[in-house]
Formats: C-alpha cells, sequence, structure tokens
C-alpha cells in the first residue's frame, strides 16, 4: 500500500496529532472545569498520544518496557472515554465502570503473560487486537443505549470513530491470521494503518466533544437569559409580576379580554401602615410581610390572572374573566387572609383595597385611575375595607 507512509512518520504524525488534540481539548476544559468528565477525555488523547510516540524510542529503550507501557495506555483508551462519557451523561455505574477496566486490565494481562511465556509476535498481536475489539464492542454497546436528543450527534460521531478504529483492527486480525505460523510477521504492513485509522478516529472524537462543548454553552446562555428574564419579570421580595411585567402585560390581558367580549376587573391594593412596619421592625421584618402577602395573594387569584406588586407597599391585581360580584369577593377573601397575618408584636396586618370593573372601550391608564380612586375613597373610609369605584360599572370614552 503506496499510500501509507512508514512507520516512523505515521507514529510521530499520530502521537504529535493526538497532543495537539490534548491540548485543544485541555484548553476547552480548563475554561470551563464544572463539565463533567471533560477530563478523561483529555487524559485520553494525552495517553494515546504519550503510547504512540514511546514506541519511536523502541530503538534507545528497552523494547519490553516500551511495549508494556504502550500497550497498557493503548487499552486505557476505551474505558477512558466510557467513564467521561458515563459521568456527563450522570450514568456511571460502578458495576459497569468496573467491568469495563477489568476487561482491559485481563486483556494486558493475558498479552503480559504471552509475552513472559515466550509467544511469538503473531500470538501476542493477535491477543491485543482480539481484546481490543472486545472493548470497542463494550463501548459500541454502551453508546446505542444512549437516547438522549441533546446526545445524538455526539453519540454518532463516537460511533463512527469506534467503528473505524474496529475495521482497522480487524484488517489487523486477518493479516495476523494470514502470517500465523510464518517466521516473520510483517510489523510495517499494519501499524501505520492502524495509527492513521487511530487518528481519524481521534477527530472524530475530538468533533464529539467540541459538539458537546458548544451545546453546555448554549444551554448555559439560555438558562442565564431565562435567569435574566425571570428576574425582570418577578419581584424579589413579594415573588409577584414586577411593576415592569405588570405594565406590559396589562394592555395585552385588556385586549385578549376585549376581543373575547370577556368582563376584567382590575384590584388596587395598599397594605396599611408598611412603611411603620419597616421603621418599628426593620426591612427584613418588612420583606419577611411582602413575601407572606405575596403568597397569600397567589392563594386567591386563579390561573390566567395577573398578580402584580407596584412598589412600595402597593399592589394591583387584573381579574380576567371576572366581573364585578366575584371581584368584590376576591377581593374580600383577600383582605380576610391579610388581617390572619401577624407581625413581630402579634399585631395583625390590615389590607385597603380599590375596585374597578373594567368595561370597553376602558384603557388601562382610564380603569388604573378609577381604581385608584376606590383605594383613596377606602382609606378614607378608615382603611382594612374594600370600595369599587363609583365609575367602575359606566364605560369611559
Amino acid at each position: 500500500m503506496r499510500w501509507v507512509p512508514d512507520v516512523g512518520t505515521a507514529l510521530l504524525f499520530g502521537g504529535l496529532s493526538h497532543a495537539m488534540m490534548a491540548a485543544l481539548l485541555a484548553v476547552f476544559w480548563w475554561r470551563s472545569r464544572s463539565d463533567k468528565g471533560f477530563g478523561w477525555w483529555v487524559a485520553n488523547e494525552l495517553q494515546l498520544a504519550l503510547a504512540t510516540l514511546l514506541l519511536l524510542l523502541v530503538a534507545w529503550l528497552p523494547a519490553g518496557l516500551i511495549m508494556c507501557v504502550s500497550n497498557a495506555l493503548l487499552l486505557a483508551s476505551a474505558p477512558a472515554m466510557e467513564t467521561g462519557l458515563r459521568i456527563a451523561l450522570g450514568r456511571a455505574h460502578r458495576s459497569a465502570l468496573v467491568c469495563r477496566w477489568l476487561v482491559a486490565a485481563l486483556v494486558f494481562g493475558l498479552w503480559l503473560a504471552s509475552w513472559l511465556m515466550g509467544a511469538g509476535y503473531t500470538s501476542r498481536a493477535l491477543i491485543f487486537s482480539l481484546g481490543l475489539l472486545v472493548q470497542l464492542g463494550l463501548f459500541a454497546s454502551f453508546l446505542l443505549g444512549v437516547r438522549a436528543a441533546a446526545w445524538r450527534l455526539p453519540v454518532r460521531l463516537l460511533l463512527a470513530s469506534v467503528l473505524i478504529v474496529a475495521l482497522a483492527d480487524g484488517v489487523r486480525i486477518i493479516q495476523l491470521l494470514n502470517e500465523w505460523g510464518s517466521a516473520k510477521a510483517n510489523l510495517a504492513s499494519a501499524l501505520p494503518l492502524l495509527t492513521l485509522s487511530g487518528l481519524f478516529a481521534a477527530f472524530l472524537r475530538l468533533c464529539a466533544m467540541l459538539v458537546l462543548v458548544h451545546g453546555r454553552v448554549e444551554q448555559g446562555l439560555r438558562q442565564a437569559q431565562a435567569e435574566l428574564e425571570r428576574r425582570a419579570n418577578v419581584d424579589a421580595q413579594s415573588g409577584l409580576a414586577s411593576r415592569a411585567h405588570f405594565d406590559i402585560a396589562a394592555p395585552q390581558l385588556l385586549a385578549n379580554a376585549a376581543r373575547q367580549g370577556l368582563p376584567l376587573s382590575l384590584l388596587l391594593c395598599d397594605l396599611d401602615h408598611f412603611k411603620q412596619v419597616n421603621d418599628r421592625f426593620g426591612h427584613q421584618a418588612g420583606d419577611a410581610v411582602l413575601r407572606e402577602f405575596g403568597a397569600a395573594l397567589r392563594q386567591v387569584v386563579r390561573e390566567g390572572d395577573l398578580p402584580g406588586r407596584l412598589g412600595g407597599d402597593e399592589f394591583a391585581v387584573l381579574l380576567y374573566d371576572c366581573d364585578l360580584l366575584r371581584a368584590e369577593q376576591v377581593a374580600e377573601r383577600l383582605r380576610q387572609i391579610t388581617t390572619g397575618l401577624q407581625l413581630p408584636d402579634a399585631s395583625r396586618l390590615s389590607l385597603s383595597i380599590g375596585l374597578c370593573l373594567i368595561t370597553p372601550p376602558m384603557s388601562f391608564a382610564q380603569a388604573y385611575r378609577c381604581a385608584d380612586q376606590a383605594l383613596y375613597a377606602a382609606k378614607a373610609a378608615g382603611r382594612n375595607c374594600v370600595q369599587r369605584s363609583m365609575a367602575a360599572e359606566v364605560s369611559l370614552s
């Protein structure tokens, strides 16, 4: 095969390529150390680089030592890759991992025993190649069991890498069987092909790892964006809609109700003397009151309603598909629940509520003014009560 380079060139090129891939993976690993399993993949490429480059030193160092170290590193490749993948997937079952590493140790032990017993190169190479084929089969069986959609492309790339190495290993096994009993095995005809096939497989593994890194970066960005949106849309103290989100969502809710011809009611709520709570008991106690009131408000609303904190002690609730009678019932229930909330000195909270029924073509600004007038009336009436707007049943033009 003239297109296959000589042994030395193939080993040098393969070893340096594995080393560069390991360096590239190490850069990504160093920048995102939270990526579980990534360290195993870096170590795998490093050990393949070392195993390949060591073979270049066989002329200067003891051949037995070189072959032992190199073969041990090569046989550790498949279990190292699977270990990293299992950790990344959260499927690092001890029994499965122990099985994979025991298989690698068993193959190496059989190869070493054949070496010590004086077996020929063909016998030793057959033991190594057949053992490697078993390892690849175990790794492929695990990959075929990965069903996660996010891992589909990386798993296919890894399967392709396993197939390439398995095909090259199969070719070597056939060559070894053909050379069985010959006086001199042709090492140069197999080793370059194995090195180059391993290099192509490593390139596919690198692509799989980069796809995984890209996917994790995208997932992190989506999570960060979702958290930013949550913080922008949710009031931190009460857990209700923030003022910004309420101002955006309220007109949309009004438009939906108008299109469907459904009634819509607006409640404006004010925690009575809330400033005194902060002054007397501190802001931590005030924040606790806001949390408790937010929980109480969520108890009385339904899915589709819009409860929000407008700022300070002022809250608003848009009740979707809710007429005036039911809105008054909701407001009164909320007021009663609020009066059950205790302050640190065992005194009770109280709540003033202004109510407005929104009828087309009333805008949200007009509805807010009506509800605000009703809230002012509730405070003027001594607080801790519900008042509805005088314009509640009048369409504003």
